[in-house]
């Protein structure tokens, strides 16, 4: 492990951010982390970025939070790991306000560390205006300058937030479609038939395959599908299980025809899919 860095001190009130670019020689070692909240967002380059041990590698629209008192490590990468040597980043050490709960929810965490990638250069673009408003902000000497830099931050944490919404979040759908949506969410694995999931509306199947279409734009296993192959593809990117088990973990009965299905949604197979992401994450 590097030095350990003084944690810096912060009141209640107080956010601050920098946008740095580090060399090799840059790295920060917190082992009881902070009180404040931390998040780091890569813009290019690479870092090493992580709760104690437990480090990735960044690439360009990764975001890190570290929550108050979780040991914080991150360093520039070195040549090794990914080739430019250099780290560009921002990071706002931050008190979240009480409302923004449901915006820092990132689908990717463990305790105390939660991490998200903008994947849709649109939106990472938006964030990166926000953020480096954040950074502006700050560090200006106008007396609303804090305010106006938690606005910046919320706004970012906003668009990454819809970015994240699905078909079923993103609009207005019957609760009794989105009681559906749900099951599926929570149990993509079990071999759902049309029937089965319209008994849980509880609509005819019939009704059910119309209303559904009609509101979320694809059939029941159309959806159902896409489901299972977004989890297939985080489970690629996240994990060392075999094809064979990730199709069985997201409810495919046979690896052969999800490899194929795979193939047909994302452009690769899923081994080559995996390789693409470890080769991005190097």
């Amino acid at each position: 492990m590097p030095a350990v860095v003084p944690t810096p001190v912060f009141d209640i009130t107080t956010l601050s951010a920098r946008h740095w670019k580090r060399d090799e020689a840059y790295r920060n070692w917190r082992p009881t982390g902070t009180r404040d909240h931390l998040l780091i967002y890569t813009l290019s380059g690479a870092g090493r970025v992580g709760p104690g041990d437990q480090t990735r590698v960044t690439r360009a629209g990764d975001w890190f939070l570290f929550y108050p008192g979780v040991p914080q490590n991150y360093r520039t990468a070195l040549r090794e790991d990914r080739p430019t040597g250099v780290w560009e980043l921002i990071w706002v050490h931050v008190h979240p306000r009480a409302d923004w709960a449901p915006y820092l929810d990132w689908p990717d965490r463990s305790e105390g560390f939660a991490y998200v990638y903008l994947d849709d250069l649109t939106v990472r673009r938006r964030v990166e205006r926000c953020l480096k408003q954040v950074v502006a902000h700050s560090i200006s000497a106008d007396p609303l300058g804090t305010d106006l830099a938690m606005n910046a931050l919320e706004a970012a944490l906003l668009f990454a937030a819809r970015a994240r919404l699905d078909p079923a979040e993103a609009v207005r759908i019957d609760p009794r479609l989105r009681h559906v949506v749900d099951l599926i969410h929570r149990r993509s694995d079990e071999p759902w038939t049309i029937a089965q999931l319209a008994a849980h509306a509880p609509l005819s199947p019939s009704r059910f395959a119309h209303l559904f279409r009609e509101q979320l734009g694809v059939t029941p296993l159309q959806y159902l599908e896409a489901y299972r192959l977004q989890r297939a593809r985080q489970l690629l990117e996240t994990t060392g299980l075999g094809v064979a088990q990730i199709a069985e973990a997201v409810g495919f009965a046979d690896a052969f025809y999800f490899s194929r299905r795979f193939k047909a949604a994302v452009g690769q197979s899923p081994r080559a899919y995996r390789q693409t992401a470890a080769d991005a994450g190097r």
